[in-house]
């Protein structure tokens, strides 16, 4: 089932609105939130409501679990622009543009969301026994002093440098 959040007429040119939202497309719900709160843009802040607003969406009307959740379509469209004038040089005035956005982030439940839940901590068992495993291998080193001895490390030549001697003609 989808989950729509808009939020309409807000003062940010869609140009910068879409470099936020194009990089928690297709993410995951929380994994978008966590991104949104480290962006240094100003329209991060934006999104990061309508995010919220849409996961509120899924929990209330639908009674979706906030886990289960991720980005289906997020996209970024132009809203109505404010014309402004500027005076310039030679009694002159220049109009000035001032764009607005609308943005709109559709979430999704995952596929097979109820079962892979029942079989995840299987899963998370097997991840980290093999995880405890890698760690606790150790490089491979030589059992005695003697063993060590008779294979010497082998050393990378470098080759020399030639200096180049600059001369006007």
């Amino acid at each position: 089932m989808e989950v729509q959040a808009t939020v309409r007429r807000v003062r940010i040119a869609p140009r910068k609105a879409r470099l936020v939202v194009d990089m928690v497309r297709s993410l995951d719900a929380l994994d978008a939130k966590k991104q949104l709160q480290t962006l240094p843009k100003r329209s991060a802040g934006v999104v990061y409501k309508l995010l919220n607003s849409a996961i509120a969406n899924a929990e209330h009307n639908n009674k979706l679990k906030v886990e289960n959740l991720y980005i289906v379509r997020a996209f970024v469209d132009e809203g109505p622009t404010l014309k402004r004038w500027m005076p310039r040089a030679f009694g002159r005035a220049t109009q000035i543009r001032k764009r607005t956005s609308s943005i709109t982030i559709v979430l999704s439940e995952k596929q097979g969301a109820e079962e892979s839940s029942e079989k995840e901590p299987a899963s998370k068992k097997a991840t980290t026994s093999k995880l405890e495993t890698a760690g606790s291998e150790k490089k491979k080193q030589p059992k005695s002093k003697a063993d060590a001895e008779s294979k010497p490390k082998e050393k990378k030549e470098e080759p020399a440098k030639k200096e180049k001697k600059h001369t006007r003609a």
